[in-house]
């Protein structure tokens, strides 16, 4: 056999193991809970005006904690993470939002009002929801992401919070213990992750995220001791911004994605695109000092737009 065919045997054989490991790279085994996430968007709003990377907008039908994401994880690690996206097959369809589209500004909201409103969606969908897929009860791209929805509606942190006798407030801070006993007693004695921006000027640690495990049948269960992960949401901003007030937020929302063209987005370039690390603003929060649980404002003056 010629050095020639003796290539070609091998690029054939790589290209049968390359489409091997592709139709093979995941499966159910390999995750055996979800991570999931809910933030609190003033504080998110908080952080935008100390960093001024961006331009925030909660719209004014947001009034509780809205969710981060819904990540598949194998016990201690975090991920996996953009599963099978070399196929093309889990691509992320705008256009399959549509009957959830309004549930998703409010309960999914993305903040930031200098970008494309389906950035922040596309990227959860890309980087977790393309790995949960083996579950059949979020084994598409609109069940994914009802799913938060109803997760978020289940474990509704604003009641939980208010139950322990947590609420907003610009006047009162609370204890790490009081937030964290409270969300306890909420997730059926579960302890979450809390995690918050830190003020350095001011000195002020505020409320920014909760993170609870929950198992395939969404229950809450205790989480497997973990490191956070050091790659987080990266916004990318667009010339193009969204009016304010909900009714124009949510019509213009549809017109942006009717003017996409080609329709779904690949994945694939969306995890090929380098992530940076999570500015030193958000971590876990200091269980010595008091928590801020500021109140939502929705005015241009107290969000600095």
């Amino acid at each position: 056999m010629s050095l020639l065919s003796q290539l070609q045997v091998v690029c054939l054989l790589l290209v049968q193991l390359q489409q091997s490991v592709f139709s093979n790279a995941f499966n159910s085994d390999e995750w055996d809970h979800f991570v999931f996430a809910q933030q609190w968007p003033m504080t998110s709003c908080i952080e935008v005006n100390m960093t001024h990377e961006h331009v925030c907008y909660i719209p004014r039908n947001v009034s509780t904690w809205t969710v981060h994401g819904l990540w598949p994880s194998e016990g201690s690690s975090m991920g996996p993470e953009f599963c099978n996206t070399e196929s093309h097959k889990l691509d992320f369809d705008p256009a399959l939002l549509d009957p959830i589209l309004a549930q998703l500004i409010k309960y999914w909201t993305n903040i930031y009002q200098d970008t494309d409103l389906y950035n922040f969606w596309k990227h959860e969908w890309c980087k977790h929801g393309t790995c949960a897929v083996t579950l059949e009860s979020v084994d598409s791209e609109l069940k994914y992401f009802k799913k938060g929805i109803q997760l978020q509606n289940q474990f509704d942190l604003l009641r939980i919070l208010r139950e322990g006798g947590i609420t907003p407030s610009d006047e009162t801070t609370y204890e790490y213990t009081e937030f964290l006993n409270a969300l306890e007693r909420g997730l059926g004695g579960f302890q979450p992750k809390i995690f918050c921006v830190h003020d350095k000027v001011t000195k002020t640690q505020y409320i920014a995220q909760v993170e609870f495990c929950t198992d395939k049948n969404f229950n809450a269960i205790e989480c497997p001791a973990k490191q956070r992960d050091s790659l987080y949401f990266v916004p990318e901003s667009v010339n193009q911004q969204l009016p304010r007030g909900r009714l124009k937020y949510a019509a213009a929302a549809k017109s942006m994605r009717r003017q996409m063209k080609g329709g779904p987005e690949s994945c694939q370039q969306h995890s090929d695109r380098v992530q940076r690390p999570k500015l030193d603003s958000e971590s876990p929060c200091q269980d010595t000092e008091a928590l801020a649980y500021p109140v939502i404002k929705y005015s241009r003056q107290m969000l600095g737009i």
